[in-house]
């Protein structure tokens, strides 16, 4: 039985196509930056701050929203799952919140934890298949364990009716099998996930511990474990080896109450917060020096929690992170925009190579950046995870697909685009295409972008090709849709033939049937029912080298335009589904391009391919 309480989803289900020609004009949303920090303050509330260093800028404050229903009460610790949604605490209504990816981070789960015994939640962490374990400061004071669904999976320790004192910060080993937690008193404990005996990891002598963190790799000096420790009119952070033996200390003048504590994803750095003067501190891990300092401006009202976005637990999979900053057109995979030549495309492409069975690759081309908006260049973070397929199940309820190039796991992309000057300024690029590539099949894969809009604009069947174009960029992953009728397909276009060469203002015509199981393509029986519609992906003649395919809009011969947002559906014809398309707007100079189809009646896969299985490619001259 699921503990999570879902959110009505209504709406998310559809399809969210923006074409670059209307994104000047598009009011979107927030994304978040990797690196940026949710701060607790309180009332339901917690702050997002972008660093700015020295300093950081606050982005937003955005309360708990749950159904619609805004929630006030005490809140503390937080995290993030594989697919970066964040789970927040609420200690007043004992419950912990799992939000959307997207701004303003509206809860779509919900787990109350009174039924488990549990109360005051104060803390999250994850392990390695997106199981949450969430440390209680009240109630019976147990760990309560869920699985990326909500089902209560155990209390810990195991066999075990209550902690004195509680768990209320906690924290897994790199290797899922040790919970370390903290609750006030001068002593880290650790017990074995599958053991009922807690024993004493590491005690502080006259200190009241508060937060404890564990490193996904050991420093240089073998430290593996932080912890927050508050003394009598002073207070540190402690860095612990595997033996518990102190290794390093960090304390800043005049910061005697520092209680929580996070990660930063850049693997070198922690984030401290003291909950009485409102200070927090991004502080170098080695050397110990400040690299960012904000306050909350809420004097005694947080940081109650702090958690930083693209930060995951040591038991979680770490993310192989690339960046690169680009400066202007002449950047390294950077060009010119063909439309205004005042404006550049840039191109990232990021292999992941695996020694024995290939690489897969993401790339991503970010159209009409302005570098007047961006004037010390912008700074693109391509971040690369696996994930256990049980933690990969979208908010709209698909399944992911095992697209890591062993075949055993899922795949989340994550891309951010920062003007370097830390300006935040969301008005640098017009738009974006993407190319996501793995080596594995799948009958009817979708790329989905933050977990709830289907961006799938072509597809390259035999191994997974796909892509689309957007605006706001944020996490992508594929994942598998549903087909109606199972065994269903298309016979493929017998129109236009693979390699097929038009002279620009010819008409093109596309063709195909479809057929429900047991039929054949020679026989039938041939589908009545399809809600067909037609994308055109520009592969060639694009302004940068490996630039990803650019959807295109498009003319019928009868003139309609077609486009994203109102799209050209294809009309039966006897046994055939057909859609005459009028080449004069599609560029021409031996540009080739993909027809893909998509049927949003679902009742056959999406394909690009012809009689012949090949992508149905075909040249405007």
């Amino acid at each position: 039985m699921s503990n999570f309480r879902n959110a009505a989803l209504g709406g998310l289900c559809l399809l969210a196509f923006i074409t670059a020609a209307g994104i000047a004009q598009a009011q979107v949303p927030l994304d978040r930056q990797v690196g940026e920090v949710f701060v607790s303050v309180g009332n339901g509330q917690y702050q997002v701050w972008h660093p700015t260093p020295p300093t950081a800028a606050l982005v937003e404050t955005i309360t708990q929203n749950f159904n619609n229903m805004n929630y006030t009460g005490a809140t503390a610790g937080c995290g993030f799952d594989p697919t970066y949604h964040p789970f927040t605490t609420n200690q007043t209504n004992n419950f912990v919140l799992r939000s959307g990816i997207e701004d303003p981070q509206n809860g779509i789960a919900s787990v109350n934890l009174t039924g488990a015994g549990g109360g005051q939640p104060t803390s999250v962490a994850f392990d390695g298949s997106g199981n949450s374990y969430i440390g209680n400061a009240g109630g019976n004071g147990l760990i309560q364990e869920f699985s990326p669904s909500g089902a209560l999976l155990a209390t810990l320790p195991v066999n075990t009716q209550s902690v004195q004192g509680g768990t209320a910060w906690i924290d897994l080993s790199a290797d899922g099998n040790t919970m370390y937690f903290v609750n006030g008193n001068s002593v880290i404990n650790q017990f074995a996930v599958s053991s009922s005996q807690i024993t004493t990891f590491a005690g502080v002598e006259g200190a009241s511990l508060y937060s404890v963190r564990v490193l996904p790799t050991p420093t240089l000096n073998n430290g593996v474990v932080l912890a927050a420790a508050v003394f009598d009119g002073s207070s540190s952070i402690f860095l612990f080896d595997a033996n518990g033996n102190i290794v390093q200390s960090y304390s800043l003048e005049g910061e005697t109450d520092f209680q929580v504590l996070s990660l930063d994803p850049n693997g070198q750095s922690f984030w401290a917060g003291n909950p009485s003067d409102g200070n927090f501190y991004r502080i170098n891990l080695a050397s110990g020096s400040v690299e960012v300092s904000a306050n909350t401006g809420i004097q005694g009202g947080g940081p109650n929690g702090i958690c930083s976005y693209g930060a995951f637990g040591a038991a979680m999979y770490q993310p192989l992170r690339t960046t690169t900053v680009v400066t202007s057109a002449s950047s390294p995979g950077c060009a010119v925009n063909p439309q205004n030549n005042s404006l550049a495309d840039c191109t990232l492409l990021v292999q992941v190579p695996d020694p024995v069975l290939g690489p897969n690759h993401f790339a991503i081309t970010l159209n009409g950046i302005n570098f007047n908006n961006a004037p010390n260049g912008l700074k693109l973070t391509y971040s690369y995870s696996q994930i256990a397929s049980g933690a990969g199940t979208s908010d709209t309820g698909l399944a992911c697909i095992l697209t890591s190039p062993d075949g055993s796991k899922c795949e989340v992309h994550s891309i951010d685009a920062d003007p370097t000057n830390g300006s935040n300024n969301t008005n640098v690029y017009m738009g974006f295409d993407t190319d996501i590539y793995s080596i594995q099949s799948a009958v009817n894969p979708v790329v989905l972008k933050n977990e709830v809009h289907e961006l799938t604009s072509f597809l390259i069947r035999g191994s997974i090709r796909s892509g689309d174009s957007d605006t706001t960029k944020s996490i992508f992953t594929y994942n598998e849709a549903p087909v109606l009728i199972p065994g269903s397909q298309s016979c493929g276009y017998s129109s236009p033939v693979l390699n097929s060469k038009y002279q620009q203002g010819r008409t093109i015509p596309f063709k195909f049937q479809a057929v429900s199981p047991p039929g054949t393509c020679a026989k039938g029986p041939f589908l009545t029912n399809l809600q067909a519609r037609l994308q055109l992906v520009q592969l060639t003649n694009l302004s940068t080298p490996n630039a990803a395919p650019h959807r295109v809009d498009y003319r019928l011969q009868d003139g309609t335009l077609c486009t994203e947002t109102s799209p050209c559906y294809f009309r039966r014809s006897g046994q055939q589904w057909i859609l005459q398309i009028d080449s004069t707007t599609l560029q021409g100079g031996g540009t080739e391009y993909i027809g893909t189809t998509i049927d949003d009646s679902h009742n056959i896969p999406i394909f690009s391919n012809t009689d012949f299985g090949s992508p149905a490619i075909f040249i405007v001259k």
